[in-house]
């Protein structure tokens, strides 16, 4: 077991990018968490200032409207 940590002589230059690795995907998964729960808050305010935004999104209408300016024609 001891020769597999030593790595032949490498383990100075292998385990150190083990770790560094490994901190970078915690902090980025953290950072993604933390992201997402200031987004949820920040939509939440939103929501609380247009509710009827929030009603038709909840409900699952869609709005069928064509953008103003644009038409369809069959020619």
């Amino acid at each position: 077991m001891a020769e597999f940590f030593a790595m032949d002589g490498y383990a100075w230059f292998v385990w150190p990018t083990y770790v560094a690795t490994l901190g970078f995907m915690a902090w980025l998964a953290i950072s993604t968490w933390r992201g997402l729960k200031a987004d949820r808050k920040v939509l939440a305010e939103l929501e609380k200032d247009a509710p009827h935004r929030a009603r038709r999104r909840e409900s699952g209408a869609t709005d069928s409207t064509p953008l103003s300016g644009t038409q369809t024609s069959d020619a």
